[in-house]
């Protein structure tokens, strides 16, 4: 793996961030736990394997 490898799970990271801080004003808490939660969550993850996987390499 390669640091290229990060760009889809910064956008997911960038977007989730966006939409929960628009969400917070406009959005019912469900909106926000369902797709923006999830969409930050998953760079708790993903984003460190990877930047592990490239310092090893």
């Amino acid at each position: 793996m390669s640091l290229p490898d990060i760009i889809p799970y910064t956008v997911c990271l960038i977007a989730g961030t966006l939409v929960t801080v628009y969400g917070y004003g406009n959005w019912s808490w469900e909106i926000i736990v369902l797709i923006c939660y999830a969409l930050v969550g998953l760079q708790v993850a993903a984003i460190p394997t990877i930047d592990f996987t490239c310092a090893i390499d």
